[in-house]
């Protein structure tokens, strides 16, 4: 996400459609759907470090103001940047860098041990309390070696989210389905980095009606903060690491607009499993909340 999109964030919880959702012409979904959910949690990814692979989950804990525990726990900010920095593009991410794409990183949060691999060679084995250096000089060698540019990175600890205030990403594959039919090509999920997958037989779009509105996933009841736009980080191929596509470019083109997915908060901390159903939560009159 550049850093023009920190603006775009008051558009996420806009009461209209996007132009090209639902009908493809704009307007409002209708919120009747919301009472008809069919999704259920098909993938559960947490990010250990903000830019790089996700591990996929059988299940997990999700808190307020956290989510998923241990996503986005570490970055890789540039050395040039701003201490305090916290937009993306200060930080190593697939969007500026494509290389980074491909590679595979696992952290083991009871072990504090962090592993990070390109291809088979092994970049980062294992970090302690004093392994930040180590760690730091190690992915500031592979950024050298393979963008040719001479920045350092710096290995950071905290609670890196691409956007502040929402705690989970989730993409209904239906939506993904659409924009694939629209497009004429593939897109494979897992490019969009998203914490949960939703499969079912909701129609394409049926997520934009649920923005405003809280939901029990699991045993979690989380509140839909608004639609995700897109930043060029989708390009990024995980196996080459080569830019591939323009997915910016071609939903503004199909669709007027750059989101696919959504944002939302945990407002009651539970628990969400593969399988777990989606469901509305109504209030005293029987409506939505």
């Amino acid at each position: 996400m550049h850093e023009s999109s920190i603006g775009w964030r008051c558009r996420l919880i806009a009461p209209h459609c996007p132009k090209g959702i639902g009908n493809g012409s704009g307007g409002k979904v209708s919120f009747s759907l919301v009472k008809e959910l069919m999704a259920k949690v098909s993938q559960i990814t947490r990010f250990p470090a903000k830019g790089l692979s996700g591990e996929e989950l059988q299940e997990t804990p999700v808190w307020e103001g956290v989510g998923i525990p241990g996503d986005r726990a570490l970055a890789f900010r540039f050395a040039d940047a701003p201490q305090e920095a916290v937009d993306k593009r200060h930080f190593l991410q697939w969007a500026n860098t494509p290389a980074s794409a491909r590679l595979r990183c696992r952290f083991d949060r009871a072990t504090d041990h962090l592993t990070i691999y390109d291809g088979e060679m092994i970049l980062v084995d294992g970090m302690g309390p004093g392994d930040a250096a180590r760690v730091s000089a190690a992915m500031s060698a592979w950024y050298r070696t393979t963008t040719g540019q001479s920045r350092d990175l710096i290995l950071c600890r905290a609670r890196y989210p691409d956007v502040p205030d929402c705690d989970l990403s989730i993409l209904h594959l239906a939506s993904l389905r659409d924009v694939e039919s629209r497009l004429g090509r593939p897109i494979e999920p897992h490019r969009l980095r998203m914490n949960l997958h939703l499969e079912g037989d909701d129609p394409p779009w049926i997520e934009r009606s649920w923005v405003g509105r809280r939901l029990r996933l699991g045993s979690a009841l989380i509140e839909v903060m608004g639609m995700l736009p897109r930043c060029p980080a989708p390009d990024a191929d995980p196996e080459t690491g080569v830019r591939t596509g323009h997915l910016v470019r071609d939903l503004m083109a199909h669709y007027g607009h750059s989101y696919v997915g959504i944002l939302a908060r945990v407002r009651s901390r539970g628990h969400i499993s593969l399988g777990d159903a989606l469901t509305a939560v109504e209030d005293e009159s029987g409506l939505p909340s």
